[in-house]
């Protein structure tokens, strides 16, 4: 499930606003030593972003029954687009892939600014007055 601060009113988020992904998780079985990936990629299938819970310091605690992951994005640094994601839960020591979406979710970008590109940086233009001091 994908949230971000427009809802309900768009579908779509605005460049800069936070996302939140919510990964639905149903162990069958208990899986001590699980792993969540998640991938970013542009309309091209270019990957923007990919890292993964222990990549980012939060390694998950033993997965039993139903369990709510959340990932939160702080900031969408992207411009205009639609970008699919891709999710993975794996065994951290074995490798063994538990679960994989492919690009089943995707969430869209406006950019509301004139800016062009696909990247959003936090810009600011200050026109200062030069001093009149003279140098010497």
């Amino acid at each position: 499930m994908l949230e971000h601060p427009g809802q309900p009113d768009r579908r779509y988020l605005y460049a800069g606003e936070p996302l939140t992904i919510r990964v639905a998780v149903e162990a069958t079985e208990p899986v001590a030593d699980a792993v969540l990936g998640l991938e970013v990629r542009d309309a091209t299938g270019e990957v923007l972003f990919a890292a993964d819970s222990d990549m980012m310091g939060t390694p998950l605690p033993p997965l039993q029954g139903s369990t709510e992951i959340t990932i939160a994005i702080g900031t969408v640094p992207l411009l205009d687009g639609a970008f699919p994601m891709s999710i993975q839960l794996k065994d951290r020591h074995g490798g063994r892939l538990l679960d994989f979406r492919e690009g089943e979710d995707v969430f869209e970008v406006v950019n509301p600014s004139k800016a062009a590109g696909s990247v959003l940086f936090p810009v600011a233009f200050d026109l200062s007055q030069p001093s009149n001091r003279s140098v010497v």
